[in-house]
């Protein structure tokens, strides 16, 4: 739950400095018009307390040591990210999903920037691959192309409208 997330991230020392990730091009022959990157150490999901004084180490994902975009459901008790697989470009960004602890993670195909749909049972997100914003229900794994030419979909907190933007 949202509150016992909370509970232990109060408990998590106080604000640290976390190292910044190095990026390293990689070698050549694997770059093309989308840059590939690898990183010297996996990128982690951070928790920080709501008064931003405690800061702790969630999780990494070995399998896609690049995350980003970490959403909460609405209930507190998953989380959906993005992330990429080691000397993959952008195009390769896979949705991942993952119980609010860190642990069971999930990859649920190509797509990236999750939003969670204000019932916890579907997530609106971008594609590159195939292009466009999508809805994907979490219980049939089904995927609904919503506009072609979008990006950057978010759910609004009523779930009745969805925001994006347009080529």
């Amino acid at each position: 739950s949202v509150e016992a997330v909370a509970e232990r991230v109060a408990e998590a020392a106080p604000v640290a400095d976390v190292p910044e990730q190095s990026v390293v091009p990689a070698p050549s022959g694997e770059s093309g018009v989308s840059a590939v990157f690898r990183l010297e150490k996996p990128e982690m999901l951070m928790l920080l307390s709501h008064d931003g004084k405690h800061v702790r180490p969630l999780t990494d994902v070995p399998s896609h040591p690049t995350i980003g975009s970490p959403a909460l459901s609405p209930a507190g008790d998953m989380i959906a990210c993005d992330g990429n697989r080691p000397g993959t470009s952008y195009e390769g960004t896979e949705l991942l999903l993952m119980k609010a602890d860190g642990t069971d993670v999930e990859c649920l195909g190509n797509g990236a920037m999750p939003s969670w749909s204000a019932d916890g049972k579907r997530l609106a997100f971008s594609c590159a691959v195939p292009r466009g914003v999508w809805v994907l229900d979490l219980a049939t794994k089904k995927r609904e192309l919503i506009d072609g030419e979008g990006w950057g979909i978010q759910w609004s907190p009523d779930g009745k409208f969805w925001a994006y933007s347009r080529r």
